[in-house]
């Protein structure tokens, strides 16, 4: 498999989304120790430099994606947060991300062809960089394999739009920055008169495997066959842009996708012309909503808490805001912030 990645650090850098199953997130945890040791690493490209820094300094990044505003935002870096980091980082100057691309507006390639990477996500890692004083580098990572890679140790952090779990919490701790819940994506003008989720019944609806939107329809199916109706028609694709294009070609009524992530193809995909994003009067903040997070490997030092406190100070400067609001997800924002919040 070829892994590409790309630096963001000291200087320059979900969903509702994804799930693993238990059992395969307790048997990779109990395998971590032998795949850290037949695992390899991905080749990275480095920008920008790492530091132990003991000054505090500002530092102005851009944001923003092709499609959306540009804006400069001020960040300051914190060498107590730097000082937190475990050794291994110090002495690299680099924090390892795993990141799956495409999945906008959290993280998606800059052009067609191009191996760097833009979003939400990538911006707040931006940031981070910054104020943490230390690279980080992300790489190209099937979804379903960034918990073990951070178990095998070649990565020490997933930033993917995971929903915090209880699951998830039993084998890498879960740094909480924003909230979201899922939505319904269908052909602009909505055609099969789609209200809500109840309208689903007995149609094919697109997700992506293994996201939290596939689990919401299965249950979501046994409330309907209790209830005596017709069951939805899941079509499971491997990635968000596939369920897409099943809606487009007639394929799917509908693709079940996170609220920010849908209202953003919606305004973007063929110029605002194609979809239509829908929001249901009884559930405003959309369905089944849960804390969007961000992956650490479990009882690293203090990493985890480094994390925090650097995603807090974003909060509270407003550069969080600021990176949310470009990209339409500013009722995302989650304050304060904090560690192995979810429950569901």
């Amino acid at each position: 498999m070829e892994c590409k990645s790309r630096t963001y650090g000291a200087r320059y850098k979900r969903r509702g989304r994804r799930l693993v199953p238990l059992a395969v997130l307790l048997l990779l945890s109990a395998i971590a120790l032998l795949a850290a040791l037949a695992l390899g690493g991905c080749g990275s490209s480095d920008s920008g430099s790492s530091g132990n820094a003991t000054t505090a300094t500002e530092q102005t990044i851009e944001v923003g994606g092709p499609d959306t505003e540009k804006a400069s935002i001020t960040v300051t870096s914190d060498p107590a947060l730097n000082a937190m980091l475990p050794d291994a980082i110090k002495s690299s100057g680099k924090i390892k991300v795993a990141m799956n691309v495409p999945y906008p507006p959290w993280e998606y390639y800059e052009s067609p062809g191009s191996d760097v990477f833009v979003g939400i996500e990538p911006d707040i890692a931006k940031a981070l960089g910054v104020i943490l004083g230390a690279d980080l580098v992300l790489a190209q990572t099937p979804f379903d394999g960034i918990i073990a890679s951070i178990l095998a140790g070649k990565a020490d952090l997933g930033i993917s739009t995971f929903y915090d779990t209880a699951d998830r919490q039993k084998v890498v701790d879960i740094v909480d920055y924003a909230q979201d819940g899922s939505g319904i994506l269908v052909l602009k003008g909505n055609p099969e008169g789609i209200t809500g989720v109840d309208d689903l019944s007995g149609k094919v609806v697109s997700v992506q495997k293994g996201t939290t939107q596939y689990e919401f329809m299965i249950k979501k199916n046994q409330e309907f066959v209790a209830a005596g109706k017709e069951e939805i028609k899941i079509l499971a694709l491997p990635n968000d842009t596939d369920a897409q294009l099943a809606v487009k070609s007639g394929k799917a009524v509908a693709n079940m996708t996170d609220g920010p992530g849908g209202a953003y193809v919606a305004k973007t995909n063929g110029g605002g012309t194609v979809f239509e994003a829908l929001i249901d009067p009884a559930f405003p903040g959309g369905y089944d909503p849960s804390t969007i997070a961000i992956l650490v490997k479990k009882d690293y030092g203090d990493l985890a808490k480094a994390l925090q406190q650097a995603l807090q100070q974003m909060v509270d400067d407003g550069s969080m805001k600021q990176i949310l609001d470009l990209y339409g997800a500013g009722q995302s924002l989650l304050d304060p912030i904090t560690i192995n919040l979810g429950v569901s």
